[in-house]
């Protein structure tokens, strides 16, 4: 598949919104990256969540996630499928300019409206039916590991061989049509069971839990796209 786009290793955000130009090399982790690279964001509200401090700074740096006022991130709050189809067009470099796709929850004046078409466009996302997007709608586990790994075959993008041995004691809540793409993600590394060990599917994925995952896959790359 020709790319409209050649990014340096791992990934460079050239959007025009999503407009921060970084040069990593493949396999890169993201503490050595942050503590090299990058510095610390300003928000006060990441004690909650220790174990996503490096990823939530390393794609604020890169423009690719954004906090909210007064220096707040608001890490446990869940996710639309708006933020999460912005978060993963703009990671996986997909955003164009050019792209239209119409629901009528995606409207032109809506500040998605470019990253759900270019979403659509690709077949990253496709809508609850034909006319909804249900863009305001919270995203669960299930889902959002489907439109990462769609993002993932797209792009290009390769993943060490290494593969991690999981075990989910909830693995048959999983959606059938999700099963595929968790596994994936999971044997690479990318996905982890909470401290309990499941994976809860329907659960909705937090602001903090995405920039994990799309992290992960970002520094856990072992080519250019």
């Amino acid at each position: 598949m020709k790319k409209a786009l050649k990014l340096i290793p791992l990934i460079v955000i050239v959007c025009i919104i999503c407009a921060h130009a970084v040069a990593i090399t493949p396999g890169t982790t993201i503490d050595t990256f942050f503590s090299t690279n990058q510095q610390a964001s300003d928000y006060t509200d990441l004690d909650e969540v220790p174990w996503a401090v490096a990823s939530i700074n390393q794609l604020s740096n890169w423009g690719i996630i954004s906090g909210y006022k007064d220096n707040l991130f608001k890490p446990l709050e869940n996710m639309t499928r708006a933020e999460c189809v912005k978060t993963i067009v703009c990671a996986f470099g997909m955003y164009d300019e050019n792209t239209a796709h119409d629901f009528l929850d995606n409207a032109p004046d809506q500040w998605y409206y470019k990253y759900v078409s270019a979403a659509v466009d690709k077949g990253i996302a496709k809508g609850e039916s034909d006319e909804w997007f249900a863009a305001s709608s919270n995203i669960t586990r299930d889902d959002e590991s489907v439109l990462v790994k769609r993002a993932i075959d797209f792009s290009g993008l390769q993943l060490k061989d290494e593969k991690t041995e999981y075990s989910f004691p909830d693995q048959n809540e999983i959606a059938d049509y999700a099963t595929d793409s968790v596994d994936y993600l999971a044997s690479h590394g990318l996905l982890r069971g909470n401290d309990t060990g499941n994976f809860k599917p329907q659960d909705t994925i937090t602001r903090a839990e995405l920039a994990v995952l799309v992290s992960r896959a970002l520094s856990g790359a072992v080519n250019e796209i």
